[in-house]
């Protein structure tokens, strides 16, 4: 029987999460989060598995410096240890954004960045299959686009649950989208040619060739270019995905437009640099999101 329960995730300030949650949602549209920017609360679909999907209220407050996450799941018992796991990852929680001023303290430029929104972070992935079904519907079109065409996918091909009045979705599920025709996904805002990425990345993910999140983490450029195989999946798609399931920041889209605009624009040249190369992704996060604000 699934009951309502209730716990506080402390994360290491500075903190700053709700900024990333506003720029990558629809007001009232999943993708597949909901998030009230009003509220400052993200309602999410945590799967635990294929067979375990854990509604989930995250309430924000405090940031940057005074960080508290509040948050109801409507599960069984046996399961909260695994939900706070899983909600403490996608959030990154325990990343420690007083180590990234550290290694910035020399470098001017780079720390204007890192100080320009205290704490913020990307969100993680829990799988490569949901990371690049995500990158592939981003790219080479705008983020306003994209989030409103992921929005059609998560409510067309993603699981949906109600808890508490209020409805909850996950990513879209990869036998769902391997069982959709190509003129089906289309339909949905994509070209042929992400239709046919996507349809491939979910086939990829039922019959386990995809990657898992371990073989990322310990060797990241082997993996994204491993990526590079499947059907419409470029080095940039690659390298973000891979980005977006690690733990850390070794990785990043390199060739990501927006991170080239947003350094340009910063005046910063990362070849110039060093000791910040562990923290690389974030770095070109947060010179995307300096573009894009």
């Amino acid at each position: 029987m699934r009951n309502a329960y209730h716990f506080v995730l402390e994360p290491k300030p500075p903190y700053m999460f709700t900024k990333h949650l506003e720029l990558f949602s629809i007001p009232g549209e999943p993708t597949p989060y909901f998030y009230d920017r009003e509220r400052r609360e993200c309602r999410v679909l945590v799967g635990l598995d294929r067979q375990i999907y854990v509604p989930t209220r995250c309430i924000f407050t405090g940031e940057p410096y005074n960080p508290l996450i509040e948050c109801m799941v409507y599960t069984r018992r046996r399961y909260i240890e695994r939900v706070k796991k899983t909600i403490s990852d996608r959030f990154r929680i325990n990343f420690d954004y007083k180590d990234f001023l550290e290694a910035v303290e020399n470098n001017p430029k780079l720390k204007k960045l890192a100080v320009r929104n205290p704490g913020l972070r990307p969100g993680r992935y829990s799988s490569l299959y949901e990371a690049l079904v995500d990158v592939v519907v981003k790219q080479r079109i705008s983020l306003k686009l994209a989030l409103k065409i992921t929005s059609r996918l998560v409510k067309r091909y993603g699981y949906r649950m109600v808890a508490g009045g209020l409805e909850y979705y996950s990513h879209p599920l990869p036998e769902n989208l391997a069982e959709a025709s190509i003129d089906e996904i289309r339909r949905y805002g994509l070209t042929r040619v992400k239709a046919r990425a996507l349809r491939g990345i979910a086939e990829a993910e039922l019959e386990g060739r995809l990657p898992s999140v371990r073989e990322a983490v310990n060797d990241p450029w082997r993996v994204s270019a491993e990526l590079t195989n499947l059907y419409g999946v470029g080095e940039w798609t690659a390298e973000l995905a891979v980005a977006m399931v690690l733990p850390d920041f070794r990785i990043g889209p390199r060739t990501d437009l927006s991170v080239r605009r947003g350094l340009k624009r910063l005046g910063i040249d990362l070849d110039r640099y060093t000791g910040v190369d562990k923290y690389i992704g974030l770095i070109m996060y947060l010179a995307s999101i300096h573009h894009s604000i």
